[in-house]
């Protein structure tokens, strides 16, 4: 049996099948942009995610190296007419992270809880420090202070205040 070619009806089905192909391809390369762009979308948003998560971190910590600071730099003076003591400055190991603290004396209170008698009295304190980045972070600590100290009455020191907290 011979094969009769008629080049009509070939170039017929040929042409319907290159348009099907260039319209599949069309939409396999839709496909491909939109998945693409949703990727790089994400990558962004997880690039700016991590960021902002380094920023709390930072603020974090320079608002606690504030309250750390203060401690050590303090004059814990427990009159409440002295008022309160202001510190600030950079936080280590970086350009830019600052804090602001001020200490405040929350008044004393007599005797202590694990002595029965009136020999100590008790010193509170109250320090707030602010963190703050150059990304516009700040963060807010508080944290009391409290000192046991014996009462001390001697010469040269201010009555029911122990001379080593005597401003």
């Amino acid at each position: 049996m011979r094969y009769h070619h008629d080049p009509l009806i070939s170039n017929a089905r040929g042409r319907a099948q290159r348009g099907a192909a260039l319209v599949i391809g069309l939409i396999l390369l839709l496909v491909l942009t939109v998945l693409a762009v949703s990727g790089i979308t994400t990558a962004s948003s997880e690039l700016l995610m991590a960021g902002n998560e380094q920023s709390r971190l930072n603020v974090f910590q320079a608002a606690e190296v504030g309250i750390e600071q203060t401690i050590l730099q303090a004059n814990f003076n427990p009159d409440p007419a002295a008022g309160s003591q202001a510190f600030n400055g950079l936080t280590p190991n970086t350009a830019s992270d600052s804090y602001d603290t001020t200490i405040t004396p929350n008044g004393n209170t007599d005797g202590y809880l694990f002595w029965s008698d009136n020999d100590f009295t008790t010193y509170y304190f109250d320090i707030r420090s602010v963190g703050t980045t150059t990304r516009g972070s700040r963060a807010v600590h508080e944290q009391g202070v409290a000192f046991v100290a014996p009462r001390d009455n001697s010469e040269g020191c201010q009555p029911g205040l122990p001379c080593e907290l005597t401003p």
